[in-house]
């Protein structure tokens, strides 16, 4: 504030001034130009356009794993709530599994994206669009992809690079009911005895439709990520790692124990691309035991 006393005049000056105004909100909500405001003035979904990510969530996951590094060229990866794919661009980079990176011997990652909405398809990612992870019919679908990745690497093949990871993944899972197929994990190993199968990294970034009751939403959410967390303590490759999002909350201390069985590391974190006034807190398991 500049305050000239003289003549009483007061000049205020602010970064208000700068803000954008959403225009044509006739007819929307109260909540609805919250929102669009918001985002207008949003650096990260600026950030996001200009870097062509799907959303400004992409800069949430970048954030973590620029600090904790648990993304790695080779690695498999399952990934819960995958729509609309912002999250999956950031993998499909980092463990290279599109192909595209210089990386010593060639290490190709598979990303496996899930959810219950529309994912546009992503070269080096396949997504399981449409599909309930909580369902068991699901969560076998995405082993019957684990368990013929598996088969391929001990073959020496690379068909998901060939042919199309989408296209391939698709194959894999339609001949696999067809056929009954049951790939038990101590079935898939490698020449070197190695297990195959099994999962590097587990991400969740599931959440329910918020009510806006936080003694509704907060349980809701706490279930998706159980769900996630049991499949990353069964089908985790020992020192992978597990990362998801809640709403904090007070359930999350008893996950946070219950994680601690599990891994060696837990720890949570709120990157900055997370906005202050959002209660989502991201857990994250290190070094499964």
């Amino acid at each position: 504030n500049v305050r000239l006393w003289g003549n009483c005049r007061n000049i205020h000056l602010s970064c208000c001034v700068f803000k954008v105004v959403p225009s044509n909100l006739k007819g929307k909500s109260k909540s609805s130009q919250e929102w669009m405001a918001r985002q207008l003035n949003d650096p990260y979904v600026k950030k996001a356009h200009d870097m062509n990510y799907r959303a400004r969530s992409a800069f949430k996951l970048i954030e973590i794993d620029d600090k904790v590094k648990i993304l790695k060229p080779g690695q498999t990866v399952v990934e819960c709530g995958a729509a609309p794919g912002a999250w999956s661009q950031v993998i499909v980079q980092r463990i290279n599994s599109n192909g595209k990176a210089v990386v010593k011997k060639r290490k190709i990652g598979t990303v496996i994206g899930i959810d219950l909405l529309p994912i546009a398809p992503l070269e080096g990612a396949i997504f399981l669009d449409g599909c309930d992870f909580t369902s068991v019919e699901s969560v076998e679908k995405i082993k019957a992809i684990l368990a013929a990745r598996s088969m391929d690497k001990v073959e020496g093949d690379q068909p998901y690079i060939k042919e199309g990871l989408q296209e391939t993944a698709e194959r894999e899972v339609v001949e696999g009911e067809n056929n009954n197929v049951n790939v038990k994990k101590d079935e898939v190993k490698s020449k070197s005895g190695e297990m195959n199968g099994m999962v590097d990294v587990v991400l969740s970034d599931m959440a329910p439709n918020a009510t806006g009751q936080r003694d509704t939403d907060h349980p809701r959410i706490m279930r998706l990520v159980e769900a996630a967390l049991v499949f990353a303590v069964k089908n985790g490759k020992p020192g992978g790692h597990f990362l998801a999002k809640v709403w904090d909350g007070s359930e999350v201390k008893r996950l946070e124990s219950v994680m601690e069985k599990y891994y060696e590391k837990v720890s949570r974190h709120k990157p900055q691309s997370s906005r202050n006034d959002s209660s989502e807190i991201f857990i994250l398991g290190r070094f499964k035991k």
